[in-house]
């Protein structure tokens, strides 16, 4: 009974996660686009902005530092001539996300701030969420009990596939080693959800 709990909590944290998330392919050249001279608006879903060096410039030297933890970096630093990337996760909840990214001196003095505006779930489409859906790709691990495994496996491709049947969404199925199967047990059951990066 304790399996089949676990099964049905694990196929269900899949199911929301490609439906809550819209994956978008990060772009060669995407620049941040600024409502004002000091706002950043971003984009719900994943993705990832330059900031580049024209934008930087008189910047140089500065330290960059960010409060939010949606928010990643490409540096700590301004260096002369090079862009900045900042990546984004996506907003879960239904309100927009605020932070502040600043650019301060050695002292710790903040010569430039720019505020970060991030839209809300809301703004998520259907096709979004199929395409976030079609972007990943899934994993059913088994430890020693193969039938198991392969039970599960076959529930979450059929989850998947009920819940978006235009995404075709495919489920590996793979044995789970000794080395994580020594610290959960023989009977472990896992699943995986990675993002698929593709250059476009």
């Amino acid at each position: 009974m304790k399996i089949l709990k676990l099964q049905y909590i694990l196929i269900l944290a899949v199911l929301i996660a490609c439906q809550d998330e819209s994956f978008q392919v990060p772009m060669e050249e995407n620049e941040v686009h600024i409502a004002t001279e000091n706002e950043i608006l971003l984009k719900r879903g994943y993705s990832d902005y330059t900031l580049t060096a024209e934008r930087l410039a008189g910047l140089e030297g500065c330290r960059i530092r960010t409060k939010e933890g949606f928010v990643f970096l490409s540096d700590s630093i301004v260096r002369s001539g090079e862009p900045l990337t900042i990546e984004v996760e996506q907003n879960p909840y239904q309100e927009e996300r605020l932070g502040e990214l600043e650019f301060t001196d050695r002292q710790g003095a903040i010569i430039r701030t720019y505020s970060l505006r991030q839209a809300s779930s809301l703004s998520q489409t259907v096709g979004e969420a199929y395409s976030g859906a079609l972007m990943r790709s899934y994993g059913v691990g088994y430890g020693y009990d193969a039938d198991e495994g392969k039970r599960l496996w076959m529930q979450t491709r059929a989850a998947l596939r009920a819940k978006y049947p235009a995404a075709q969404c495919e489920v590996g199925l793979l044995q789970i080693g000794s080395t994580i199967a020594v610290h959960t047990g023989p009977y472990a059951l896992g699943m995986g959800i990675m993002r698929r990066w593709k250059k476009q």
